[in-house]
């Protein structure tokens, strides 16, 4: 039986982006390395926040809508309710499902996988155990959008574990979750591997779980995730014969704690964040496709500790964000720089410049990027995208 342990997925990528105490004492910035440390964090909280809440259940519900898929090929709902013990469906590469509705309960959907490989191919393969149930909206196993998603259980969690079979690199990762989401969750998607469509309101109360080795060295890494009382609101739209995608996210309240370990003489990190109506927008225009256009916005509230393993210079604290020109990147695909944008952080305003436009009184980046921040009664600070300038923002962040 798969016990539960620590909750968490495997997010180093995003872990020093964001994190939160939920008591935070408002932050203040009084200097140049503050400007640097608080804006190199609050500029990717649209990734890192919404990557850290979404990632990891959209993943799961992924698979589980696979073995709905799988499942509608061979029974109806009317069938299966009237089955006592359910039945089982092979899965595409080897285990099985067990799928079960309850007469008593009507739309409430249980799987429970067994060895379950639902994916795989000359590189790597993932097996699936465990329990999950959903509620469903409609009387279908092809909904637009499901009412409740239970992975895992009091007694057991779900266990995902994937083998990449690399000789030069073999490696086992196992992902451990157990998480509730209840309320309007969309289930549908424009492209297999896309973001789903629609609008979503629901709340997020769990854990999850990642443990990463590397058979030839012996090396590995961990990480743990814990989310408590979310509430996420999102929507995804295309429009213009999808041409052009609207994304928005709404982290209406809700905390996350993460840890991340590697072994000695390496470090272990933890992170922690809260949100208070904390929102992110983000417009993309594909119509030409060499030079997409993306705008992104950030507003609200977040709480924010580098609770261990971080150094002095990051900055812990309260961050409130307004969006006054949102950050615009007119050729997404061939730079990662900003054209403009401004944003008022705390007691600073932020602003954004292309090397083009910068302003005759402010200095020329050697990258393609001023970000100047413009701190309340302390001063003006500029920072260079080049990473090799000695303006860089990282380096001058004294954060690590």
């Amino acid at each position: 039986m798969k016990r539960i342990g620590r909750g968490a997925w495997l997010c180093a990528s995003i872990a020093v982006l964001v994190g939160a105490a939920v008591h935070a004492a408002p932050l203040k910035i009084g200097s140049e390395q503050q400007a640097a440390a608080t804006w190199s964090l609050a500029s990717n909280f649209h990734i890192g926040i919404e990557g850290e809440v979404t990632g990891t259940p959209d993943g799961v519900l992924r698979k589980v809508l696979l073995s709905m898929r799988d499942l509608d090929e061979v029974s109806s709902p009317q069938s299966l309710m009237a089955s006592r013990s359910g039945i089982s469906v092979p899965c595409a590469f080897g285990g099985s499902f067990l799928a079960r509705m309850p007469q008593a309960r009507p739309g409430i959907l249980k799987i429970d996988w067994a060895a379950c490989v639902q994916e795989a191919d000359e590189y790597s393969n993932s097996t699936l155990d465990g329990p999950v149930t959903l509620k469903l909206s409609t009387h279908s196993f092809a909904p637009e959008r499901i009412d409740s998603l239970r992975v895992g259980s009091k007694t057991e969690n779900v266990v995902w574990t994937t083998n990449y079979v690399d000789p030069e690199s073999p490696q086992i990762h196992r992902g451990t979750f157990n998480f509730s989401m209840r309320g309007t969750i969309p289930t549908t998607r424009l492209f297999e591997q896309g973001y789903f469509t629609g609008d979503g309101d629901y709340r997020l109360h769990g854990s999850w779980s990642s443990l990463g080795e590397w058979l030839l060295d012996g090396s590995w890494s961990s990480s743990s995730s814990t989310v408590e009382n979310a509430r996420i609101k999102r929507s995804v739209v295309y429009t213009e014969n999808n041409t052009i995608l609207a994304r928005s996210f709404h982290m209406v309240r809700g905390s996350v704690t993460t840890r991340i370990e590697y072994p000695a003489p390496w470090y272990a990190r933890e992170y922690r964040f809260s949100a208070s109506n904390f929102r992110a927008r983000e417009l993309t225009d594909f119509n030409d496709f060499v030079t997409v256009t993306q705008q992104t916005w950030i507003d609200g509230k977040v709480d924010y500790e580098y609770a261990e393993g971080y150094s002095p210079g990051c900055m812990s604290g309260e961050y409130v964000l307004k969006t006054r020109v949102p950050m615009t990147n007119r050729s997404l695909f061939t730079k990662g720089e900003r054209d403009e944008g401004e944003i008022v952080m705390n007691n600073a305003i932020v602003r954004l410049y292309s090397s083009a436009t910068v302003p005759p009184n402010l200095p020329a980046p050697t990258g393609k990027m001023l970000t100047v921040v413009d701190v309340k009664e302390i001063g003006l600070f500029s920072f260079d995208s080049d990473w090799t300038s000695p303006r860089a923002i990282v380096p001058l962040s004294q954060c690590y």
